[in-house]
C-alpha cells in the first residue's frame, strides 16, 4: 500500500498509482478543529453564567463534561473515514454502532466534488458518488485535496474497466 504523500508525488508526476490493496481517506482535521472550537465557545458562555452562582464542584462537573464533549468529537471524527479499493468505495462511521456503506466502482455515474471558499483556501471538500442503478449517492464529506481523491477513483474505475470488459459499466 502506497503512503498518501508517494501518491501525490506520483500523481503530479504523471507516473501511474498502483491502488491493488486499498487507500484509506479521513476528514480533514480543520473540521475537527472548527467543531471543537465551537464546543469549548459553547461551554466557556454556559459554564462562566453557570459557575458565578455555583461552588468549584460544578466546575469540576462542567469540565469533565467538557472532556466528555471532546472525546466524542474525536471519536466521531477518527471513527468516520472511506476506503477506495478494487472492489469499491466504501463510508464507514460510528462510534458505538459502525455502518458501513459500499459502493461498487463500476457503478458510479458521476463523480462531483464541492468546496467552500475556506475549502479552497485550505484544500478540503466533499465529494458526491452518484449511482444510478441504486438511485442513491455515497458523499465523502470534507475530505483533504477531493481532486486528487476524484483521480484515485477515476483510476481505479479505469482498472475495473480494463479487469473486466464485459461487466457492464455505466460511463461517466
Amino acid at each position: 500500500m502506497h503512503h498518501k504523500c508517494d501518491m501525490i508525488l506520483t500523481m503530479r508526476k504523471g507516473g501511474n498509482i498502483n491502488l491493488k490493496k486499498s487507500y484509506k481517506a479521513r476528514g480533514t482535521v480543520w473540521v475537527f478543529i472548527v467543531r471543537i472550537c465551537i464546543a469549548e465557545l459553547f461551554f466557556m458562555v454556559f459554564s462562566y453564567s453557570f459557575v458565578i452562582k455555583s461552588s468549584n464542584y460544578s466546575i469540576f462537573i462542567l469540565g469533565f463534561l467538557n472532556l466528555i464533549v471532546l472525546i466524542w468529537l474525536f471519536a466521531l471524527w477518527f471513527n468516520t473515514y472511506y476506503i477506495i479499493s478494487e472492489e469499491g468505495i466504501s463510508k464507514t462511521e460510528g462510534v458505538i454502532f459502525k455502518r458501513t456503506r459500499t459502493f461498487d466502482i463500476s457503478s458510479v455515474s458521476s463523480v462531483q466534488v464541492t468546496q467552500s471558499v475556506l475549502g479552497r483556501i485550505l484544500k478540503y471538500g466533499s465529494i458526491v458518488l452518484e449511482n444510478p442503478l441504486t438511485k442513491q449517492d455515497l458523499i465523502l464529506k470534507n475530505v483533504n485535496d477531493p481532486y486528487l481523491q476524484t483521480s484515485l477513483i477515476e483510476k481505479q474505475r479505469l482498472n475495473e474497466i480494463s479487469k473486466n470488459p464485459s461487466k457492464k459499466v455505466v460511463p461517466l
